[in-house]
């Protein structure tokens, strides 16, 4: 039996993960109407493609340019990055465990060739037969591993969106919550007009009732002087006709000059009568703003 290559073996083994990528990264996706990269937009500036997850990414976003990714064979996003970084890890104490065991096997198998024995040569079948379980439940293994990182991705992608979401409402809430305050302090001025109108008013008011007032005193002291006057005119009235009364009667021969005295005397007594009736109008007097 000839010596096998560990080179050979890894490469066998690992054929199934092993992954090509185009000699430069991938620019600028076709023109659609999809969304791409963490923030969930469109297409829109520069965009580079993930190696890994064959995703669009803005290069504003991932910190990105056309001059840095120009010179690159292969560019991965944070995700696939930290996800690669954990498989190499895995890979590489792999890579040894399976380094040590083929070095092992080896010189088994040199020792073998030297020296013919059956037993060992199904003892070495036998190992072989684990190796390729081994080599099974290892692809399984990564194809777990690698189900469950897409899953995560997915996961995280989706709480990205929500918090999006929750960005745009907080953002729209705070619009409405400023024009709510633009109006509320539109309304306290229009209220302080107000209130400085309303003491205006107030003002204006109050002389108002205190010149009703003061004009309500005057007629008021301008009716008792005039019933006064008329009191006393009746009075020096009443004390004419008293007079005329104790005056001695005529005699019968002079009763013809009498008549017309008499007449007067009647007239004089209706005269006196309309003019107690109609009360004399008293002058208001009129007062002007300067006066207090």
């Amino acid at each position: 039996m000839g010596r096998i290559s560990s080179m050979a073996v890894l490469t066998s083994f690992f054929q199934p993960f092993v992954r090509f990528h185009p000699q430069t990264c991938k620019m600028g996706p076709r023109k659609t109407k999809k969304l791409y990269c963490y923030c969930r937009q469109g297409q829109k500036g520069f965009m580079v493609c993930c190696d890994s997850c064959e995703q669009w990414f803005h290069g504003s976003c991932v910190g990105a340019s056309k001059a840095s990714v120009k010179g690159l064979d292969e560019w991965f996003c944070s995700h696939c990055k930290w996800s690669e970084n954990k498989i190499n890890n895995q890979f590489k104490k792999f890579k040894a465990d399976f380094d040590s065991y083929v070095e092992r096997r080896l010189e088994k198998t040199e020792a073998l060739d030297q020296q013919p024995n059956n037993a060992e040569f199904m003892q070495l079948q036998q190992d072989l037969k684990e190796c390729r379980e081994k080599k099974i439940e290892a692809e399984l293994q990564f194809k777990r591993q690698i189900e469950n990182l897409e899953q995560s991705v997915k996961e995280k992608d989706l709480e990205l969106s929500e918090i999006k979401k929750a960005n745009v409402k907080l953002a729209l809430d705070l619009t409405e919550c400023s024009q709510t305050m633009e109006a509320n302090l539109q309304l306290k001025d229009k209220i302080v007009k107000i209130e400085h109108t309303v003491k205006v008013k107030d003002l204006e008011l109050a002389a108002l009732k205190a010149a009703n007032m003061k004009l309500t005193h005057d007629l008021t002291q301008c009716q008792c002087s005039q019933k006064i006057d008329n009191l006393r005119k009746s009075n020096s009235i009443q004390q004419k006709l008293s007079k005329s009364s104790t005056q001695p009667a005529p005699k019968e021969e002079k009763n013809l000059s009498i008549i017309p005295n008499a007449n007067r005397k009647q007239s004089s007594k209706l005269s006196l009568k309309k003019s107690l009736s109609q009360p004399q109008q008293c002058p208001v007097k009129k007062y002007s703003d300067d006066e207090d």
